[in-house]
């Protein structure tokens, strides 16, 4: 008896902080997806139609994102929930494996109920629509799962290779979501492994048996992308096309700015506890699990330096953060501090809090006021007060429907939630969603789109067309001599084939 109230006492507190995680993801499920999530489902339906990723649809992402937007087409709601609510289900997953993992550093069995709190629920809680569902969100999950194995792998006599396979299995999920986040979990591990005081055993069999783990799904994968014609295309955007991205699209400081300023308003807290935890970390040097977090951060900022500087790109670093937070929790109790110093401690995180409350409470102000979110209405609602542009959108696609027909060959560079909505498909292989990564040969399949499809509505918005004005003149010239403009409105000008007016007259769209 006394050994079952013991572990209630520790379970308890677990469970509360896992609801208290489950909570703050649950109140995402009723949000809207942005630009990149509609364009994620848009390229779910067609590759679930059998076409070919990178030959018959093209974006620069590797498959996992949109094998996960497939699956979320199977659960309730629709694209928009069915993704919240797979990625709810994806999240308590990452909070139960922060908690089993995190026991080696943390001290206090109650300070285990702090992990999924902040690994999960404090992001979640801050977290704009335009940051869900996105790669670095989602890959926390198989990260930590590959270092936790991995170092598994090293450190313990019982099924060594299980845990070498396991860890090998996580790398190919982060490979299939992100190629380049693959340097993070094995560079967390080598680090652990290296600058631990704890000896490893076996490291040369682990890491062939890893390698093994993570190299044949990967070429599996390829082998099957080789049968059906599209390897060229394939290894072009995984190795080629991201090179020139950067000079392509530009990293201005201002965007650097603001995404630091953004983690500061949201983060503060988290941060400071952190920067106590990883000094506790690299001090005593204890556990490699608390040094491959500390190398997660490292390396997470690392790539996130080399690559565009958007907010949500900065969160392949929460998980560590948060784990190491919670240690950094228990340095403040360990110092022994007296009252006077932990209220002025305490008061600091509270006003670090002030601007996460604010979200918080601007989250649970719009759930009551649109009722939870649970009709399409009410969600539609809250997608418009949370997004100035959504009506807009909304009334683009309006457009675009007056224009074509539900079967009719569309493209649209612009926002795809305009597709989305219209319910039209992504006919084209180039989609029009951030031309501006485009080379010199993805341009040219661009035009060859125009010609090949026949399109009976093209769709363009402003930003786009200061795009291929400069970058894609012959698609211009072919637009401008096969098409007449039909209306213009919304943020588009929609072309239609010369000839007998196709839908509407002009004059009928941009009311």
């Amino acid at each position: 008896m006394d050994g079952a109230a013991h572990l209630g006492r520790q379970l308890l507190p677990m469970a509360v902080g896992a609801l208290v995680a489950v909570a703050a993801v649950a109140t995402c499920i009723p949000l809207p997806l942005t630009g990149d999530q509609a364009l994620f489902s848009l390229v779910a339906d067609e590759l679930a139609e059998g076409r070919r990723l990178y030959t018959d649809v093209w974006d620069l992402k590797q498959p996992g994102i949109f094998w996960f937007f497939m699956a979320a087409e199977v659960a309730p709601g629709g694209s928009a929930v069915g993704a919240h609510l797979l990625e709810l289900v994806w999240q308590l997953a990452l909070a139960v494996v922060a908690v089993l993992v995190a026991r080696p550093i943390v001290r206090r069995s109650w300070a285990l109920a702090l992990v999924p709190v902040l690994v999960v629920g404090w992001p979640y809680a801050t977290a704009s629509p335009a940051v869900l569902t996105q790669v670095e969100v989602l890959v926390g999950l198989p990260i930590l799962v590959a270092i936790a194995a991995g170092l598994a792998a090293l450190r313990t006599e019982a099924r060594p290779d299980g845990w070498a396979v396991t860890a090998g299995a996580a790398l190919a999920v982060v490979a299939m979501f992100k190629l380049v986040l693959v340097v993070v979990p094995v560079g967390a591990l080598c680090v652990a492994a290296v600058a631990s005081r704890e000896r490893t055993r076996r490291p040369l069999r682990a890491l062939v048996v890893g390698c093994l783990a993570a190299a044949v799904p990967v070429l599996v994968h390829l082998a099957w992308v080789a049968s059906h014609g599209a390897l060229e295309d394939t290894l072009r955007t995984w190795f080629e096309v991201p090179l020139g991205v950067s000079e392509r699209v530009g990293r201005p400081v201002g965007r650097l700015r603001a995404t630091a300023v953004d983690l500061l308003r949201f983060f503060g807290p988290v941060l400071l506890l952190a920067g106590l935890g990883t000094w506790r970390t690299l001090r005593e040097r204890r556990h490699p699990l608390g040094l491959a977090m500390v190398a997660w951060v490292a390396l997470g900022a690392a790539t996130f330096l080399v690559q565009l500087w958007w907010l949500y790109l900065a969160y392949v670093v929460v998980v560590p953060l948060g784990m190491l937070a919670v240690v950094g929790v228990e340095v403040v109790l360990d110092a022994g501090l007296d009252r006077r110093w932990l209220a002025a401690g305490a008061l600091a995180l509270a006003l670090l809090a002030v601007p996460t409350a604010r979200v918080v409470a601007g989250r649970g102000r719009l759930l009551v006021e649109h009722g939870g979110g649970t009709s399409a209405d009410e969600r539609s609602a809250i997608a418009r007060e949370l997004d100035p542009s959504d009506a807009a959108t909304s009334a683009a696609a309006a457009d675009l429907r007056a224009l074509a027909a539900p079967s009719d060959a569309v493209i649209v560079w612009g926002d795809p939630r305009v597709l989305l909505r219209s319910g039209h498909g992504q006919a084209a292989t180039i989609n029009g969603w951030s031309p501006e990564h485009l080379d010199a040969r993805l341009w040219e399949r661009a035009t060859a789109d125009l010609v090949d499809l026949e399109p009976s509505v093209v769709g363009v918005d402003a930003f786009s067309a200061g795009i291929i004005e400069a970058r894609a003149p012959q698609l211009l010239a072919l637009l401008h001599d096969r098409y007449r403009r039909a209306g213009e409105g919304h943020g588009f000008e929609w072309w239609v084939p010369e000839g007998p007016a196709n839908g509407s007259e002009a004059g009928e769209t941009g009311r």
